[in-house]
């Protein structure tokens, strides 16, 4: 009984990771490069700028 009430806790848990990931790629991620990492909003701007 209890090994049942577990799965089912971790199936609610799981499910909802699952569709987030297949939604968003890879999932939520902080930014890998070092500009956005900084977080200012110059060098966002500059970035989005330089990538459009």
């Amino acid at each position: 009984m209890i090994l049942a009430v577990a799965i089912v806790v971790l199936m609610v848990l799981v499910v909802p990771l699952v569709r987030v990931v297949r939604a968003d790629g890879l999932g939520h991620r902080a930014p890998a490069r070092a500009d956005w990492a900084a977080g200012t909003t110059v060098e966002i701007a500059r970035s989005v700028a330089a990538h459009r």
